[in-house]
Order: C-alpha cells, then structure tokens, then sequence
C-alpha cells in the first residue's frame, strides 16, 4: 500500500477542506495557500463547503471548458468570488463562526493590498483587484467608490445560497458572455492547466499578492495555472 506523505502546510489545509465538507473519504482537488506558503484557512474553509454543497466534478469540468482562453486566471479568480458568496450563503445558518473568518479574511486583504509595490500592482488583473475590493468592502460595511460596470458586476458575481452545481455555472457562463464576450461553447478544451486563486510564492513566478492560488492534483503531481511543479513544492514520497 503506497502511502503519501505531505507537509506540514498542506496537511493543514486539508484538515481545514475536510472540516468544512464533514468528512474525510476524499482526496481535495484544490488546496489554499497564502503568499507566505502557509494555508489560508477561509479558503480553504470555502473550497471544503463546496465539496460539501456543490457537484465539484461539475466545477472542475466547467473550469476546463474556459482552460483554453488567455483570461483563464482571470475567470478563475471571479468564479471562486461567485462560489464563495454562494456557499456561504448556504452554511451561514449552520455555522455562525463563518461570518467572524468572513471579516478576518476581508480585513486581511486590505492589510495584504495596502502592502503592494507598484510592481505587484502592476502585475494584478485590475478587473479582479476591483472585484475582490468591491466584495471584501462589503464583508467591512466600507464604502466602494467605483463605476456602474464594476458595481453591476459585482452584483452578478453574488451568486446566491440556492444555486446547485449547475446554477453557479450557468451564472458564470452568462458572466464571461456578457461581461467578457466570452462564449466558452467557442473554445477548445484546455489540457493539463487546472488551477485557482493565488497566493503560494513560487521560484521563477512573479508574487501577486493579494491573490492566493488553489493547485489541483491529478495523481502525484501538482499543477497551477501555469503548469508543472515538481521541486518547488514540498516534497512527498510513497513507501
């Protein structure tokens, strides 16, 4: 029997994905970090309620379908803002708790933004750096000062607490069309890239913070958004 081993950061951020889905018979597909490397534990928390709310295979399959396109990162980011609004709309009555790490997680990111280089700012997808604003100042009661597009995009991306698997997709493919002229009916299936949001600093990849990353697994290996990493993740063996 081979058994894996894996690090300190990660076992955490399964623990926090296993403890937010109530159960542990799965293997997560996608994993939280922040850009120190350690776990982000709200989003992980969301990734763990979607596991536990939504079809996940659903999810997965819908984020291949745009895989393809050069806005990919871009629509990920979005998505999980959506996905994130969702299900805690859905566990809110259950687990109180989640609006105090709501908060936690929105005043986080104020501190993380205000931390920016020019650089960083530079680097980020100016459309999901106003979103994330738009959401995390709603999360504070802050104002937002911005335009009727951003706002009316903001809205849309309030995916609410009824939607299943199927309705969150089917927000999000209107979003990319409607937002994006996007048509994923349009674009090739993509291969191996599967990732989502931002955050685990990596050797050669810019840091752009306050984004944070989720990295799928497909069998031993893990990928981000821009392919293969290998031995600049922790290392795990099988005995």
């Amino acid at each position: 029997m081979i058994k894996r081993q894996y690090s300190g950061n990660e076992r955490r951020a399964r623990n926090y994905i296993w403890n937010a889905a109530g159960r542990y018979d799965f293997e997560p597909s996608f994993l939280a970090f922040s850009p120190d490397g350690s776990p982000d534990m709200y989003y992980n928390l969301v990734i763990g309620l979607a596991y536990k709310w939504l079809d996940m295979e659903a999810i997965q399959e819908f984020i291949k379908r745009y895989s393809a396109s050069r806005s990919a990162e871009e629509f990920d980011d979005l998505f999980w803002l959506g996905l994130e609004n969702c299900v805690y709309e859905k566990e809110i009555g259950e687990r109180p708790v989640l609006e105090k790490l709501r908060r936690e997680k929105a005043e986080a990111w104020f501190k993380s933004a205000a931390d920016m280089s020019r650089q960083q700012m530079e680097m980020q997808s100016m459309t999901v750096y106003e979103q994330q604003m738009i959401r995390w100042s709603e999360v504070l009661g802050r104002f937002c000062h911005t335009g009727k597009r951003s706002l009316a995009l903001a809205g849309r991306l309030l995916f609410s607490g009824s939607l299943d698997a199927e309705g969150a997709v089917g927000e999000m493919t209107g979003i990319l069309l409607d937002f994006f002229r996007t048509d994923i009916s349009q674009l090739k299936e993509g291969g191996e890239r599967k990732g989502i949001l931002s955050g685990l600093s990596l050797p050669g990849l810019p840091w752009k913070a306050p984004r944070q990353r989720l990295f799928l697994r497909t069998g031993d290996r893990i990928w981000t958004l821009y392919g293969q990493l290998s031995e600049s993740l922790p290392s795990r063996s099988g005995r």
